[in-house]
């Protein structure tokens, strides 16, 4: 009988039941998925920022980018609009300096002939 006795006592015993036991796998297994779901929400949420921001500074590259551009090309019509007006400006001291040589004895020739008298 010594026994029996020994498989009553290891079958009832004091503590939670092996329904307690299972509830408390289920409410861990939900506390688990329900941790795993929020860290999956908030690095979905973090790829999604750093791809907002990843996109906005390659907009901001871009447009320096097309900025630099921009500017350079302003820079080189300035350049080449310059050179076209130094050019004229040139041209222009050319053909008066000629008119002057030409124009040189006439000048002379009046500036005596207004200053000495003139002689028969």
């Amino acid at each position: 009988m010594e026994e029996g006795k020994d498989k009553k006592e290891i079958t009832t015993h004091e503590g939670p039941s092996h329904q307690d036991i299972l509830d408390m796998i289920v409410r861990k297994e939900d506390e688990i998925k329900n941790r795993i779901r929020r860290a999956k929400s908030e690095a979905e949420r973090m790829v999604e920022e750093a791809k907002l921001e990843a996109a906005s500074m390659k907009r901001e590259a871009h447009t320096a980018e097309i900025g630099e551009d921009l500017r350079q090309k302003r820079l080189e019509e300035a350049r080449r609009e310059a050179e076209k007006v130094a050019a004229e400006i040139i041209s222009q001291a050319e053909r008066i300096k000629t008119i002057g040589e030409n124009e040189l004895e006439k000048a002379v020739d009046f500036l005596i002939k207004s200053v000495l008298p003139i002689q028969k």
